[in-house]
Formats: structure tokens, C-alpha cells, sequence
């Protein structure tokens, strides 16, 4: 009797912790900040689902806050509407709408199939190289995956210098966006069963910087317990655009591109937040700026980077180097999918006509080829013995021109993209017991977009980001398309893939119809899924390629 009235009291004090829904209204949740209003929408014939859109999870990064760690939204009276998004983060471009100086951004996107149930979660990680972006469902329409049966969530987080600005001492310990998507999480944890989530079985993925992102996520201590399976889609933290090596340097020529005199990093600091974010973030350089190598020998401006040691106020979101990090096996080990699409940088082709002196600088300076990890000296028996492999290797010995630009993307696919997704899949393969899916993206059809949109349909492969519009609904683009059409039938396995894996871990459990081609986890012979015109598991995704690689980086330690 004692046990079963003590049952009673614990439930009673567990349901008191949570508001309930309010019974005339089967759209207002409780969360912790207050209770919020959603709307039903529409996900197709016989389809619809609950949107949360707005919510606030951080305070505005204002004033003190600027360049900190996101604090807790303080919360609301009444019930807060959640049918329209917030603004997106302070940010320059146009295509994830305009919002230049408004930093009240910090906001969560939830959408639910069932809010009585306990579905599997989702929780994605938007890309824009770290500079740009938002969560809005303009481009991350979440149609196609509440229809599969899983929550969706997604969220804003701060990008470019107001995410990622760091003097690596105590007055801007840096990764500012990286906590955004902590205190997101946190919030997904508290409140995601409200929505009819599951909070035990909560599954991040990205792309871009957005699947580097998820990659750090893996690697930083304050997200333990905050998810359960992770995927990352062409971003990896040990590609060279993705990790900053000197962010204190990058922040002392902002302030001299802005006109700054200051004392130490304390005062610059305090300057820098009395501008408005627009003037800073117009200050950015843009890739164009930065000197060839384009992305080779430079990451994108203001990305995460190393916490200072032992001087930080705040608990370091990411304590040491990826590599050594993931050497170390201090990573949380969790199931994970990670790949990349077969022509990631085919958008180099367009470089020259940008840039018509790219390749004269590369034919007069060909040390410039060889990745700064490989620390050789210019002129050196190494350093020609690998500018010569390159050139056998890629072009053929030919000098660079537009007669072998597109070796030249291949390069940069491999360069950028492709050996450290490669490299991440492996080193997580050997030293964790969860399985490690690995992918390439090939697949060619009516919703590769970007390829389109740049005008590179006469070049074979999926150029980056290609496959997103096979994963999300994206808002008046394109037109419907016919049931027979094969992007149709690659959209419908891209998404079965992800929400397999994210129900149970396993993107080809047994008898799915229509991912119904097994997949195999990375062991020894670097197992992979090809997701293209034709689906098949294989070994060693990129061939000789990565051998090639592999070979290059053996002569550079002689």
C-alpha cells in the first residue's frame, strides 16, 4: 500500500512539473517558457500535422550577452502565437530572407504528425557556412517527414561574427552559434514530449556546415545525453573550411577592417558591442577576398574553433582539436551517417569566369596545391615530388585552364569535402562499437536544384547541397511532379533512409519496401551506400581517389 500511494504522490509531483494542455484547445502546449499556439497544416492527401513555429529558447544576445553563451528565454504571460517564424539571426545575403540589426532570434520550429503519441525526433541543423541561414520552413519545409511519422524540429542560431568571433581568451571564448544549438537541444530534451516527441530517441542531422555542425556536436562534451544518433551530410569538422586555427588573428583584422583602435581584447570587445551587427557583419570577407587557394588553404571566415584553455567563464564547447579529439576516441558514440555527393564543388567551375586569373596563379605558384596540413616548405624535394603527383594524378600534367576545370572541381571535391568525411568515417568506424553508416550522393534528376540554378547540367554529379530539396518541401519549388518521375522515388528513399535510421538506427531494417537495398555499417573495407541513378552498397566510395590521397599524405611524412 505504502509503494502504490508513493507511486501516486511521484506521478502527481511529475504531471505538477508540466503544464497540461489545455483541453478546450488541442493546439496550445505548455513548454517551459509558457504555453504556445500552433496551427494544423497540410502534408499532402490525407495528411496533416501539428506547426510550432517561433518559439523562443535564448534570451536576445544583446548588449552583454553579445559574444556569450546563450542564456534561457526568460518566459511569457498568456499563450504566445507560434504560426509565423521569427526573424533569422543578423546576417547578410537574401536568400534565407533579410534581417540585418534584430537579434531577438534565438527561436525553435516544432512539427508534429500526433501530439498524443511519443514519435521519434528529428532535429536539423541548417548549412550556410557558418555565415548564413535559418531553420524557416521557406527552404526546410518539413512535408516529407512528419509524413513518415517523426517530429521535426528546427532552429536559428547565430552565424558569422556573432557565432563564431573569438579573441581565445576569456573576453570571447567563441563557438557562440555551436551553444545556440546546445540550448536548443536542452530544449528539445525538456519540452519535445509536450509535442508528441520522444525525448530518448532524438536524432540531429545537418549539411553543410550544418552536417560539421552535428560532427562538433559529436565531439563536445556539453552535449552528452542530448541526442541518440547523428548524421552529417557533406560537413565534417575536419574539413579545411569548417575549423579555425587562428580566430584571435581573424578577430583583430575585423577591427582594423572596421577602424578600431583598442587596447586589449577587453576593450575591443566592449567596442564591438556597441555596432550595430550589420556594420560588422558588412565587414566580413568574402571568399572572393581572401587570396588563391580558395578553401584550401583557409577556413570560411568566423567558423567554430578550440575554446581557450582553463580561462574561459564558460564551459568549453569544444576542449581541443577535432583530430586529437577523435584520436583520443573523445566523442560521444552514438550511430552515426556520414557522406558527401560526388560533385561537391562543381561550383568551382564557375571560379574563373569570377576570377579570370585562378589558374594563372596556380600554374605559377603550383605549392599552392598542396594542403598547409602537410607543412612543406615551398621549393622543397617534397613539396615538388607532391605538386607533380597532383598534376599526374588530376590534370594530366596539363597546366591548369579551362580545358581541365572540371578535374579541377574533382580536386576540390576531394580537397574540401570528400578526405575528411572519408577520414571522419573511418576514425569513428575503429573506435566505436555503434555502427557508422557512410554514403555518396549521386543522383542526378528533376530536384537537383543547385545544379540547375548554376547552370552546370552539362557537367556528370551532384553539386553541394544537391540533395536537400530530395529531404525537404521546398517552398514553390518546383512544380509537382509525376509519381513515375525518378527524383520522386529518390526523394521518397532519401527521407525512408534518414527516419529509418533515426526510429531504430538502421536506415534498411528488414522488409522496407522501398528502401529495400541493404546497407552496411563501415568496417574494413570501407563499406558505403551509392544513392544515384542506381542504389547498391559497395566498398571504398571514391576509388583510387581516396588512395591516391591516401598514398600523397604517406610521401609528405617521408
Amino acid at each position: 500500500m505504502l509503494k502504490v500511494l508513493a507511486l501516486i504522490v511521484f506521478t502527481v509531483a511529475v504531471v505538477s512539473c508540466v503544464p497540461a494542455r489545455p483541453s478546450n484547445d488541442p493546439l496550445v502546449v505548455a513548454t517551459t517558457g509558457g504555453l504556445v499556439r500552433g496551427e494544423r497544416a497540410s502534408c499532402g492527401l490525407f495528411c496533416n500535422y501539428s506547426s510550432f513555429k517561433g518559439i523562443p529558447y535564448g534570451k536576445a544576445p544583446v548588449g552583454d550577452l553579445r559574444f556569450r553563451a546563450p542564456q534561457p528565454h526568460e518566459g511569457w504571460e498568456g499563450v504566445r502565437d507560434a504560426t509565423e517564424h521569427t526573424v533569422v539571426c543578423p546576417q547578410t545575403g537574401f536568400l534565407f530572407g533579410s534581417n540585418e540589426d534584430d537579434e531577438d532570434c534565438l527561436s525553435i520550429n516544432v512539427y508534429s504528425p500526433n501530439l498524443t503519441r511519443r514519435s521519434p525526433v528529428m532535429v536539423w541543423i541548417y548549412g550556410g557556412g557558418f555565415s548564413s541561414g535559418s531553420g524557416n520552413s521557406f527552404i526546410y519545409g518539413p512535408n516529407f517527414f512528419v509524413s513518415e511519422g517523426v517530429v521535426l524540429v528546427t532552429m536559428n542560431y547565430r552565424v558569422g561574427p556573432l557565432g563564431f568571433l573569438s579573441t581565445n581568451d576569456e573576453n570571447a571564448p567563441g563557438n557562440y552559434g555551436m551553444k545556440d544549438v546546445i540550448l536548443s537541444l536542452k530544449w528539445v530534451r525538456d519540452n519535445i514530449a509536450n509535442f508528441g516527441g520522444d525525448p530518448d530517441n532524438v536524432t540531429i542531422f545537418g549539411e553543410s556546415a550544418g552536417g560539421a555542425a552535428v560532427h562538433y556536436l559529436l565531439l563536445s562534451p556539453q552535449a552528452e545525453g542530448l541526442f541518440h544518433k547523428a548524421i552529417s551530410q557533406s560537413g565534417s569538422a575536419l574539413n579545411t573550411w569548417a575549423y579555425e586555427i587562428s580566430p584571435e588573428a581573424l578577430t583583430h583584422q575585423l577591427a582594423k577592417d572596421l577602424n578600431i583602435t583598442f587596447t586589449d581584447n577587453a576593450d575591443l570587445i566592449a567596442q564591438l558591442r556597441q555596432i550595430k551587427p550589420s556594420v560588422i557583419n558588412r565587414a566580413m570577407p568574402s571568399m572572393l577576398d581572401y587570396e588563391i587557394p580558395r578553401g584550401i588553404a583557409h577556413a570560411l571566415p568566423f567558423v567554430p574553433s578550440r575554446d581557450p584553455k582553463n580561462v574561459s567563464p564558460e564551459e568549453a564547447f569544444l576542449p581541443g582539436h577535432p583530430i586529437d579529439l577523435m584520436y583520443a576516441g573523445k566523442f560521444h558514440h552514438v550511430p552515426y551517417v556520414t557522406g558527401f555527393n560526388d560533385g561537391e564543388s562543381l561550383f568551382n567551375i564557375l571560379e574563373d569566369f569570377l576570377d579570370p586569373d585562378v589558374f594563372n596563379v596556380y600554374n605559377a605558384n603550383p605549392h599552392i596545391m598542396i594542403p598547409p596540413s602537410f607543412n612543406l616548405s615551398k621549393g622543397s624535394q617534397e613539396s615538388e615530388s607532391i605538386t607533380e603527383y597532383i598534376s599526374d594524378f588530376y590534370f594530366n600534367r596539363e597546366p591548369l585552364s579551362r580545358e581541365v576545370r572540371y578535374q579541377y572541381t574533382q580536386y576540390n571535391t576531394d580537397l574540401m569535402f570528400a578526405v575528411g568525411i572519408d577520414q571522419t568515417a573511418n576514425i569513428h568506424a575503429q573506435l566505436q562499437d555503434e555502427p557508422v553508416y557512410y554514403y555518396k550522393f549521386s543522383f542526378v534528376g528533376s530536384l537537383n536544384l543547385v545544379k540547375q540554378l548554376l547552370l552546370l547540367q552539362n557537367y556528370p554529379g551532384a553539386v553541394h547541397a544537391d540533395e536537400i530539396p530530395y529531404m525537404f518541401q521546398i517552398t514553390s519549388i518546383p512544380a509537382p511532379l509525376l509519381p513515375n518521375n525518378p527524383a520522386v522515388r529518390t526523394r521518397q528513399l532519401m527521407v525512408r533512409l534518414w527516419t529509418n535510421f533515426a526510429r531504430t538506427g538502421n536506415p534498411t531494417p528488414p522488409n522496407d519496401p522501398i528502401a529495400n537495398v541493404p546497407w552496411h555499417p563501415v568496417e574494413g573495407d570501407q563499406q558505403y551506400y551509392e544513392i544515384g541513378a542506381n542504389v547498391f552498397s559497395s566498398s571504398n566510395p571514391h576509388g583510387d581517389r581516396m588512395a591516391f590521397w591516401n598514398n600523397m599524405q604517406a610521401i609528405a611524412r617521408r
